[in-house]
């Protein structure tokens, strides 16, 4: 292998760690989310301790979503933007055109700019993620037929896969915390 292809194999794996860093932190944040409203806690302390973890998970999604999509300076390797693939196909799988998805994309970098990275009083309201998910999916899915390097199939595999066991971790952990606060 030469370096060039060292180099990018480095960059391929750098991008897919990011995203499946995206969806990990997603199934937790969604996870504790729903989580906290069915089950009553016992001390308002863990509630706050689960609510500052979900917080956190919920604004890395901002940030890893930002690092692929976000700004396409020469210094971000991992941008979308640097690899070789079908740009339409990508917008037609997301079911929006290139205006559309950059207006997605400023709002979710604005947001994570003026909010999450240096708190400026934002006052718009926050992007959903339901499109920040797809676009991790459908890059996922473009790249995954250029080149087979997952071993767990695709990111919406790994996420399906995944939902009902962190849906078991958090349960868990939320029981044995209403356990020791109750022996404490």
């Amino acid at each position: 292998m030469d370096e060039t292809t060292i180099i990018s194999l480095n960059i391929m794996e750098q991008l897919y760690s990011c995203m499946k860093s995206y969806v990990e932190n997603y199934l937790i944040y969604r996870t504790i989310k729903r989580q906290t409203h069915n089950l009553v806690l016992v001390d308002v302390t863990e509630m706050s301790f689960l609510k500052e973890i979900s917080d956190a998970c919920f604004q890395m999604c901002f940030i890893y979503w930002c690092n692929v999509f976000g700004s396409k300076d020469r210094n971000n390797p991992i941008h979308w933007s640097n690899f070789d693939i079908d740009v339409e196909e990508f917008f037609d799988q997301m079911g929006m055109n290139q205006g559309e998805f950059d207006s997605y994309a400023k709002e979710v970098k604005e947001f994570r700019n003026k909010y999450i990275a240096h708190p400026d009083g934002y006052n718009n309201r926050i992007p959903f993620l339901d499109k920040a998910n797809k676009a991790i999916f459908v890059l996922d899915s473009i790249l995954k037929d250029c080149d087979d390097v997952l071993p767990f199939g695709t990111l919406r595999d790994y996420f399906e896969a995944s939902y009902d066991k962190y849906d078991e971790i958090v349960c868990q952990i939320m029981v044995n915390c209403q356990r020791s606060s109750i022996i404490d």
